[in-house]
């Protein structure tokens, strides 16, 4: 004869009604803005092939085409925050409230950490880059052939 605790732990933690989210649990979803493709497929999220299919617009280099990606992308990245909970509790595997609180809270940490690594790396690129043009007196306005041999002669 099995213990109660020999039970739960061959047949898992008791399941929770996820039919509904609880009003506790109701609010946006970091991790889902942040991380949308990966957040909605590691959570089961339908939709994530529609923000896959903008990310992907985003990328045709063709202006209008662009700028309708890039929209697109940044309005599916706010519609995965708002609906995020909703989709994660539906979706997801939690054992409690805390289970979820805990997971989502991981999520979106991890959504901000790399928004502000890379935000850090685009603002290094950038001073970086307007210090290498200035110390080597590249002009932009007189680009061509003899600047890209310049450029190239110098990172050589």
């Amino acid at each position: 004869m099995l213990t109660e605790q020999e039970l739960q732990i061959l047949n898992g933690p008791p399941a929770i009604d996820t039919s509904q989210l609880p009003d506790e649990l109701k609010g946006f979803n970091w991790g889902a803005f942040w991380l949308t493709c990966v957040w909605g497929g590691a959570h089961k999220a339908k939709v994530t092939n529609w923000i896959i299919l903008a990310v992907i617009l985003s990328s045709i280099p063709v202006t209008a085409i662009m700028v309708i990606g890039f929209i697109l992308t940044f309005a599916l990245a706010i519609f995965f925050g708002v609906k995020g909970n909703e989709w994660a509790w539906k979706n997801g595997k939690f054992t409690s409230n805390e289970n979820f609180k805990r997971t989502e809270r991981i999520w979106a940490w991890t959504g901000w950490i790399i928004v502000i690594l890379l935000t850090a790396a685009i603002i290094y690129s950038v001073y970086y880059l307007d210090n290498f043009i200035k110390s080597n007196n590249i002009d932009l306005n007189q680009f061509n052939a003899q600047n890209i041999n310049q450029i190239k002669d110098l990172l050589q």
